[in-house]
């Protein structure tokens, strides 16, 4: 049986676990609707820092796993949206 999500549910969670990122330029986004699969499969995406401190490189390493551990975690992957 497919699983289905409201858009509205699903645009909620999205927007929560975006709001748990940082300043890192890192985003969430749904890769299911950009390669003709419509279930939701949430991954990360993010910016090149150029070179940075060692601290900064830390830094951002942690806010990548964490933005993994967010798409990994997302409740609706495998949904289809509903609108």
């Amino acid at each position: 049986m497919e699983k289905k999500v409201s858009y509205s549910d699903y645009s909620r969670a999205l927007h929560e676990a975006k709001a748990k990122l940082g300043d890192f330029h890192i985003e969430l986004y749904d890769r299911g609707s950009r390669e003709n699969n419509f279930r939701i499969d949430m991954g990360v995406n993010w910016g090149a820092l150029g070179t940075v401190s060692a601290e900064e490189a830390t830094e951002f390493a942690e806010a990548l796993t964490k933005a993994a551990e967010l798409a990994t975690n997302f409740p609706y992957n495998g949904y289809t949206i509903e609108y």
